[in-house]
């Protein structure tokens, strides 16, 4: 498929909303489920993959994910996809992640204490950077409803996550 960048054409709302729902149901035939969620009075349509693959997101504390990683897979059923796992291929990290995270429908971030800080109010453990990063960018793939954020005690949350719900643990 060939397209000149060049060229406009018009179309009315009647052919936009035809062209939308076609669109749709392409997304739909190659395996997508379209989310609709409504914020502020705004329609955002979300094209989720109708897998059973779940993204784990997860810093240092390799012990704790790979026991979500055999508890989502044994128990439940699900595949979870960890990206130091998956195979390099010649792609740069960042090509990695949306290749692999694109292909989910869900994902777990795994919050520990992995990073001391120092700010003007003192010392404090966070999350590492990364993890924060992959967090935002499943909240945008996929909507806040398909991200389940999991905090070790002792972990910093950053001032943007404030109030949204996650689940607490203490060691395990």
């Amino acid at each position: 498929l060939e397209i000149n960048r060049n060229v406009t054409f018009s179309v009315n709302s009647q052919e936009a909303l035809v062209m939308c729902e076609r669109l749709i149901e392409v997304f739909d035939e190659a395996g997508y489920v379209v989310d609709t969620a409504v914020a502020d009075k705004d329609v955002i349509n979300r094209f989720i993959p109708d897998t059973k693959s779940v993204f784990l997101i997860h810093g240092h504390d390799h012990a704790n994910m790979l026991r979500l990683k055999d508890m989502l897979r044994d128990r439940f059923g699900v595949t979870p996809v960890v990206l130091s796992e998956r195979p390099e291929k010649g792609r740069t990290l960042i090509e990695k992640f949306e290749k692999e995270a694109g292909n989910v429908a869900y994902a777990f971030a795994i919050m520990t204490p992995d990073d001391l800080v120092q700010t003007t109010a003192g010392t404090q453990t966070q999350a590492r950077p990364n993890v924060i990063f992959e967090l935002g960018w499943f909240y945008g793939r996929l909507g806040r409803e398909r991200v389940c954020v999991l905090s070790k005690k002792s972990t910093s949350i950053h001032s943007d996550l404030h109030g949204l719900m996650r689940v607490e643990f203490a060691e395990s």
